[in-house]
Parts: C-alpha cells; sequence; structure tokens
C-alpha cells in the first residue's frame, strides 16, 4: 500500500473548504464545481455526505445485523429532476472491491448509478 508520513492509505490530503472538510484536493476542487453550478441553477439541493442505508444487514467482525450503508460524497437534484450521486475517485480507490459492491448496490437497490468524477 502506498502509505506516506500523513499516514493516508492513497496519499490524499484532507482539505477544508467553506468550513467542510474533504478527503482530497480534488473532492474539496468538485465541491467548488458543484456550488458554481448550483447558483447558475443547472443543479439544486446539493447535499455533502449523503448517506444511503440498504435493506440488508451483513456479518462484520462477529456482531450479526450490522446495516449496511454507503456515504457518497455528493448529492444533487439536476434540472430534470433527476437525482444525481457523486464519489470523487482516484485510479486506486474506484477499483477497491468494497466500493465495488457498494456501487452495484446503488444500482439495485435505489436505481442510482453512482457517478464517478
Amino acid at each position: 500500500m502506498a502509505w506516506q508520513r500523513n499516514g493516508r492509505k492513497y496519499n490524499n490530503k484532507i482539505t477544508e473548504c467553506d468550513g467542510h472538510k474533504f478527503h482530497s484536493k480534488k473532492e474539496a476542487s468538485r465541491y467548488l464545481d458543484l456550488k458554481i453550478l448550483e447558483k447558475a441553477g443547472e443543479i439544486s439541493d446539493l447535499i455533502l455526505q449523503p448517506k444511503f442505508t440498504f435493506p440488508i444487514r451483513y456479518i462484520h467482525s462477529h456482531r450479526l445485523g450490522k446495516k449496511a450503508t454507503y456515504t457518497a460524497d455528493f448529492q444533487y437534484k439536476e434540472r430534470t429532476g433527476e437525482i444525481a450521486v457523486e464519489d470523487v475517485k482516484s485510479k486506486a480507490t474506484a477499483k477497491t472491491e468494497a466500493y465495488k459492491l457498494k456501487k452495484a448496490l446503488m444500482k439495485y437497490f435505489f436505481d442510482i448509478t453512482v457517478i464517478e468524477v
């Protein structure tokens, strides 16, 4: 794994913007882009770190029945009224098995295709 002195698994740098902490500079930059789109009326109802709970439970660390959840980076409404969910990903983080599974569960349970930025 690509551990560095800052202890971050994927070498990302925590970045603060508008009083919000983001997991990377790329995520903070995408937030600023979305704020511009919201101000221009292209999108609305921007939500940071929306959490989705799947109607399933799983076994983890000897605890039975833990709820399966996914926290995306952004959710917003497009001009068409469609709900969009985005996750800012690097090549490394988009390939994790956990992310692939959660992305598939989003499509299956909520009919939402997670947009990777």
